[in-house]
């Protein structure tokens, strides 16, 4: 699952190479792809090449939806002065994978992926809205800051169904 998670067991190298809005609404099919070979070479080598490094390290200091922190460069260093250790099995949870089931899957043609679901109610009024404040310009949604509770947790469960929908269907294709 990786050796870089947080309290929810979220895989923190997946995090810092695509949870980006901005980094995503503008990036090539080329820039994903080098993306997913460093996340890889990571997960499956346990060792990163230099150019691999300076990606991983880019992208998590231009990632603004992500906080930063010095313990973290040293951990992608020792990644390139390591041995490779190959591992045949592996696998990550992070909820910002459902935005890029099409390229993962075009990339990994023989992955497993099992989407988990929460409750839509659950979705709606909770107060994590970052998904929603990240991602909801894909399904028209658009926060202005101007939203009572109750129209931020309506954005939030259209949110909820209109990329739970997108995920269904991308699995599907």
């Amino acid at each position: 699952m990786g050796d870089d998670l947080n309290g929810a067991n979220d895989n923190l190298i997946f995090t810092r190479l695509f949870k980006n809005p901005s980094w995503f609404e503008s990036a090539r099919k080329e820039e994903i792809t080098a993306r997913l070979d460093v996340f890889k070479d990571y997960m499956e080598k346990d060792q990163l090449d230099i150019n691999s490094a300076l990606i991983l390290i880019k992208s998590s200091i231009t990632n603004l939806t992500f906080s930063q922190n010095g313990k973290r460069a040293k951990n992608i260093i020792r990644k390139v002065l390591s041995p490779p250790q190959e591992r045949s099995i592996w696998g990550w949870k992070e909820p910002n994978t459902q935005i890029y089931i099409q390229e993962i899957s075009d990339y990994f043609p023989h992955l497993k992926y099992i989407h988990i679901v929460r409750h839509g109610l659950d979705m709606a009024f909770s107060n994590n809205k970052q998904q929603l404040k990240n991602w909801g310009y894909k399904y028209g949604i658009h926060l202005d800051g101007k939203e009572t509770e109750n129209e931020v947790s309506y954005k939030q469960m259209e949110y909820w169904m209109r990329s739970t929908e997108g995920a269904i269907h991308k699995g599907q294709t």
